[in-house]
């Protein structure tokens, strides 16, 4: 009997040393950091991604940066998109916040044969920490446009966009994995206000522009305007991470690609 009771005893302690190695190997994904970022555009530019301090301060290919800047808050407060064979200032973004940290506001202003061309004002409306509305202003303060998200617990599950100039309205339907947690959108946080997107056309392909919003992955979407629905594939690292994003539409069907830097 004591015999088998140490036999018993050893195996216990052999057990509690490999949970133990287990939980020290595991990978703490806060600790990861973006390294490459590669864009749905045709030609698929890669971004390599510069921190200082945590934070992101540079996205930079082989043709342009995008340059961050942050407050005394680390707040993100302005977005600069230069040339680099020439560079030339081409697009500028400036953010307000509040004192919860969250983007109320950003006026985006485009530099063209030292033309300067304010595009407008975008605001933003929150529910707690959630995004319930985007208004779009021109340079005159007119109305331009809006969205409207509906959330069906820590996911926007339908959001409808109205161009106030043509009087059409888009509405679009997202579904999720709810058995899958989006971790990019927990260690990322506000990453749509980094995304490349933003820069070409803030309402095409709008639930692109918000899927850094929600709390799960994105299966799929339905657009009113469209006859089919999309289908978004993920690929993920070992640490749930996405490394690509894919859509089964017309569109450019790589919508994403991330590198990342965990130590």
């Amino acid at each position: 009997m004591i015999t088998l009771l140490k036999y018993f005893s050893f195996l216990l302690a052999i057990s509690l040393v490999i949970s133990c190695k287990k939980e020290t190997t595991n990978i703490d994904t806060s600790l990861c950091k973006l390294q490459t970022v590669t864009y749905n555009d045709e030609t698929q530019t890669s971004y390599n991604v510069t921190y200082t301090n945590n934070l992101i301060t540079e996205l930079k290919s082989p043709i342009d940066k995008i340059t961050f800047t942050y407050d005394g808050n680390n707040n993100l407060v302005k977005k600069e998109w230069v040339e680099r064979n020439t560079n030339q200032l081409v697009y500028k973004v400036e953010f307000t916040v509040n004192t919860q940290g969250q983007i109320m506001e950003e006026k985006q202003t485009v530099f063209s044969a030292n033309t300067i061309v304010n595009i407008g004002i975008f605001k933003y409306t929150y529910n707690a920490n959630k995004l319930i509305e985007t208004k779009w202003y021109d340079d005159l303060g007119n109305a331009k446009g809006f969205t409207y998200f509906t959330w069906t617990g820590d996911n926007p599950t339908t959001y409808s966009t109205t161009n106030i100039a043509t009087g059409s309205t888009a509405t679009a339907v997202i579904t999720y994995d709810l058995n899958k947690e989006n971790l990019f959108n927990t260690q990322f946080k506000d990453f749509m206000f980094y995304d490349l997107s933003r820069l070409i056309n803030f309402y095409n392909e709008g639930y692109y522009n918000y899927i850094f919003l929600a709390k799960n992955t994105i299966k799929t979407v339905k657009q009113s305007s469209l006859i089919n629905t999309d289908t978004l594939t993920h690929s993920f690292n070992s640490n749930n991470l996405p490394i690509t994003i894919y859509t089964n539409s017309t569109r450019p069907r790589n919508v994403w690609k991330f590198t990342y830097d965990c130590p």
